[in-house]
């Protein structure tokens, strides 16, 4: 990021600023990381989903960000329960914006109407025609995790020694 200011040597106070982004060109890209948040979120029920921000940010061999490549994301073991990611494919940033940095995509992972396995649903994101790109080594690690829950892992029943009602006859 640069910030460029221009004046007017006659009248300084006549002036313009304007703010420059440069990335790396997506030929150089070499590493994609993906990563969720939250990484656990309720089943649809009722018309009322959870949802879950995915961030793709894509760099070079400098870890420098890399601007205008094309992510693609994918639901790799989907519970059959309907969740979607929208977009599917977005851009990388090549200007940051207050919520995005240099070189990220963004899409959003709503959830389907079944829970996961307690090991989620994985999320892949990938650089289109940029097959040298390797996924994730970060936090993220190959794949973005979530846990579609909500729901009781299980419940254990056991016996009492005392007999007992209480006020509301439970």
């Amino acid at each position: 990021m640069a910030t460029i200011q221009v004046f007017n040597a006659a009248a300084p106070t006549t002036s313009d600023v304007v703010t420059a982004s440069i990335t790396s060109a997506v030929a150089n890209a070499v590493k994609i990381t993906l990563q969720a948040s939250p990484t656990v979120v309720s089943p649809n029920s009722g018309g009322t989903a959870g949802v879950s921000t995915l961030t793709a940010t894509v760099t070079d061999a400098a870890n420098q960000p890399v601007g205008g490549a094309t992510v693609a994301f994918t639901i790799n073991n989907p519970t059959g329960g309907g969740e979607t990611v929208s977009p599917a494919v977005a851009q990388t940033l090549t200007v940051a914006t207050s919520t995005q940095a240099l070189g990220q995509a963004k899409a959003t992972f709503t959830a389907g109407s079944l829970p996961s396995s307690a090991s989620g649903v994985k999320i892949r994101a990938t650089v289109v025609d940029v097959p040298t790109v390797q996924t994730g080594s970060g936090t993220s690690g190959l794949d973005a995790t979530i846990v579609i829950g909500g729901t009781a892992g299980s419940v254990a029943i056991g016996r009492s020694t005392v007999i007992q009602d209480s006020a509301n006859s439970t």
